[in-house]
């Protein structure tokens, strides 16, 4: 029972995380509209699109709830290894 609650609720974080990252998209300042979202200055995509530095001002308040979505992955993988 935890295992599926944990994978349901690691589906609906994940899918809010991706159409946070769609309209994320639109506020990256660093890359050009062509590359992708991944891409960026660093080797490692997470610090690409994690980075508050690669958005707009107005892209940043967007780019807080992109940050919970991670942490509430994580939290929610360390309950059920618990």
């Amino acid at each position: 029972m935890r295992l599926l609650l944990c994978v349901a609720v690691i589906f609906t974080i994940q899918t809010l995380g991706l159409v946070l990252l769609t309209k994320l998209r639109k506020y990256r300042i660093d890359i050009d509209a062509e590359k992708s979202d991944f891409s960026g200055s660093s080797f490692l995509p997470i610090v690409n699109y994690l980075s508050p530095q690669n958005y707009s001002t107005e892209g940043r308040g967007l780019l807080a709830g992109f940050w919970v979505v991670h942490i509430v992955t994580l939290i929610a993988m360390a309950i059920y290894l618990a």
